[in-house]
């Protein structure tokens, strides 16, 4: 059954600028204000937001200045870099899917802006750095077209499921704040390879991204339940799945770079699958252990958003429950 709803009303002491919906009128979720950019500048937005968001190490790095003297390319595919693609490409997916945030106008038209972009932006990075690369001398593997093609699949995929992930702000608050703790899981990663390649914190443990930036991804969690909020009550059950997406993207990423064996040139796969599988599952097991890195910046990150969160949703009940002003 479908339900007409009421035109808007203009009260006769509003003036003309101003306004009311009748009571019971819903929002329209399918657009967003008339504020913020047009779907077809989100093209170039998202675009630059997958390259320089999820590549920024590499780019600070010279693309490649450090492990080339005359070749640079848009992204390290090469040998050894299988989990820098995948950092990179989720990263950089999950930021230019976010950018539709930005635009104005029905959902639709932004996500496909969005989506282009993206689609855009791997095709150039990817095709140049593949053409830069290629090297039909057999003897040279870190190029060879097996670890080339391997790596480019593994760049798609990973921008594929960070641009679906960064596409959940638009569900709202929830999706925003799942989003958000997407990047409070990667930032530690990528800021200590941000710090490495400009030569900063190069004796720190770059998996564990040093302790400072622990603590940013610990703030970037707590402002991630935060967005979340607590009220209504239903939305702390969103809480626990931000918090172990979050913990769980840091051992996906270091486990993945245990898969680079299958890309060796003359790996038989049906040979050595079974047991490389195996080792990724066995470190990203330990990786995801509890005794696998310090747990108080999580835990503070749980503790200032409850309070946080907790302070807010109170304000809003009160605010909520005020008599409403006598006309």
């Amino acid at each position: 059954m479908t339900a007409d709803w009421p035109a808007p009303t203009t009260p006769d002491d509003a003036g003309p600028a101003t306004v009311t919906y009748a009571a019971g009128s819903p929002p329209d979720e399918s657009s967003s204000s008339t504020r913020g950019l047009p779907a077809v500048a989100l093209i170039p937005v998202a675009a630059l937001a997958w390259w320089v968001i999820g590549f920024l190490p590499w780019i600070l790095d010279g693309l490649g200045g450090s492990q080339f003297s005359s070749v640079h390319t848009a992204l390290p595919l090469f040998a050894g870099n299988l989990s820098v693609l995948v950092l990179g490409g989720g990263l950089g997916g999950l930021a230019a899917g976010s950018t539709v945030l930005l635009g104005r106008g029905s959902r639709l038209p932004r996500v496909a802006a969005v989506a282009l972009g993206v689609v855009l932006a791997a095709v150039v990075a990817l095709g140049q750095s593949f053409a830069a690369l290629r090297d039909p001398s057999p003897d040279n593997f870190s190029t060879a077209d097996r670890v080339l093609f391997g790596l480019t699949l593994v760049a798609v995929v990973s921008t594929l499921v960070g641009l679906v992930w960064g596409l959940l702000a638009l569900a709202g608050p929830v999706g925003r704040g799942v989003a958000l703790a997407g990047v409070a899981g990667a930032a530690p990663l990528w800021i200590s390879n941000v710090l490495d390649a400009v030569g900063i914190d190069r004796q720190r443990d770059v998996v564990s991204g040093g302790e400072a930036a622990r603590w940013i991804g610990a703030a970037i969690l707590a402002a991630a339940l935060v967005h979340i909020g607590a009220r209504p009550v239903t939305r702390l059950v969103a809480w626990p799945v931000a918090v172990a997406l979050a913990w769980f993207i840091g051992p996906t990423i270091t486990a993945a770079g245990y898969m680079e064996q299958l890309l060796r040139p003359g790996t038989v796969l049906s040979e050595v699958l079974d047991e490389q599988v195996s080792l990724a599952w066995q470190v990203w097991r330990m990786a995801a252990g509890l005794d696998a890195r310090p747990l108080t910046p999580w835990i503070a990150a749980w503790v200032v958003a409850a309070v946080v969160a907790g302070v807010l949703a109170r304000r809003a009940s009160s605010t909520d429950g005020a008599e409403p002003p006598v006309p």
